[in-house]
């Protein structure tokens, strides 16, 4: 399959068969399990919006030796009021292999609720490429990957061949720009989860941002249901086990951020005597991406918190306000697009995600 020189604009997605608990479809294309060899070239991205994973791009599930290269991904959004949805531009995700109840029905391919012991899925497959796109102005409003988003990469390759990582499936993440993206929780350039094997050279990520407004920061209700777990997992009110719930918006990391591996991929992987891939240490834990020669550059980290009163009319309520990193400081309004001024930057970190236990 060859895709290529197409203009893929304003089209929406409110989800697909594939993960009926939690709508996954990308808006303008997505590449689903089985497309061996595809290549998706030279074709440009624009304006699209997804309820789900993915708002431009999505490789979905388990294919071989893709190659997405010299694409223009610029505007697209992915966007959901009540659960994480991540990779506003790119989404790179393998797809779950079990089969647990979803709600009243049992529906094939549901994600499994963390508490579950079931395996790690499969992963993306072998050959992935990922070079010299233009990836810009995406948003992920509700979740991670503003720019790109790693999610599921390894799975049953791991478990299988634990002390062989020459046989896992590896990305090659190269010469691409990927500049301002946004996240509505972290990672606005890259975000990794279960992404074991990820190298990640010669690229220019510059000018994302973070504005920790995600709702699922604040333990939204259905934050259970996404296809990856916020800090809140198991809802409001529950304790058992009992979690780090997060219900404050806090700054995030804003250029690259690499998550701790999912509960699924940990306890298949705890028991195991596990040889990590050169350049990829404690890989049993978190998602160690190999960086070369790449440009990190005032990724800016924001949080919202409540204000002082509006002016005139609005001066009955305070308003939620934008500020900078940390701090107690108001981000400026900004007089020409582009500006930020004043901004804090936080451009890449491993990061806990929420309380399971695990290191």
């Amino acid at each position: 399959m060859n895709v290529h020189h197409n203009n893929i604009s304003l089209n929406s997605s409110t989800g697909d068969e594939l993960f009926s608990a939690t709508p996954a479809g990308a808006g303008g294309v997505s590449i689903c399990n089985g497309s061996d060899y595809y290549l998706f070239n030279y074709n440009w991205v624009c304006g699209n919006l997804s309820t789900g994973d993915g708002g431009g791009v999505g490789h979905i599930g388990y294919s071989w030796n893709g190659r997405i290269e010299h694409n223009t991904i610029i505007f697209n959004q992915s966007s959901n009021p009540t659960i994480a949805s991540n990779g506003g531009g790119l989404l790179i995700m393998g797809a779950p292999d079990v089969d647990p109840a979803c709600g009243i029905t049992t529906d094939a391919d549901c994600l499994p609720p963390i508490t579950s012991v079931n395996p790690p899925g499969d992963g993306v497959g072998p050959g992935l490429v990922i070079n010299a796109n233009l990836i810009m102005g995406n948003a992920a409003e509700s979740g991670s990957g503003g720019g790109i988003r790693f999610q599921g990469v390894n799975g049953t390759d791991v478990t299988t061949f634990p002390a062989q990582p020459t046989r896992w499936y590896s990305i090659d993440v190269t010469n691409n720009i990927i500049a301002n993206n946004v996240a509505g929780w972290d990672g606005a350039g890259i975000s990794l989860l279960d992404a074991l094997a990820v190298n990640i050279r010669n690229n220019t990520i510059i000018s994302n941002d973070t504005t920790a407004s995600s709702g699922v920061l604040f333990n939204t209700l259905a934050a259970p249901l996404a296809s990856s777990q916020g800090p809140c997992p198991y809802g409001t009110g529950t304790t058992t086990p009992p979690v780090a719930c997060v219900t404050t918006s806090t700054p995030q990391p804003a250029g690259l951020v690499a998550i701790q591996n999912s509960t699924q991929l940990y306890s298949a992987m705890a028991p195991l005597t596990v040889t990590c891939p050169t350049g990829h240490p404690n890989c049993k834990v978190v998602s160690y991406p190999l960086l070369s020669n790449d440009v990190f550059w005032q990724n800016r980290d924001y949080h919202i918190a409540v204000g002082g009163r509006g002016p005139g009319t609005l001066n009955q309520q305070n308003l939620v306000s934008l500020y900078n990193g940390s701090t107690a400081t108001l981000a400026p309004s900004q007089t020409t697009t582009g500006a930020c001024t004043a901004a804090n930057y936080w451009d890449n970190r491993r990061a806990r995600r929420h309380g399971t236990g695990q290191p």
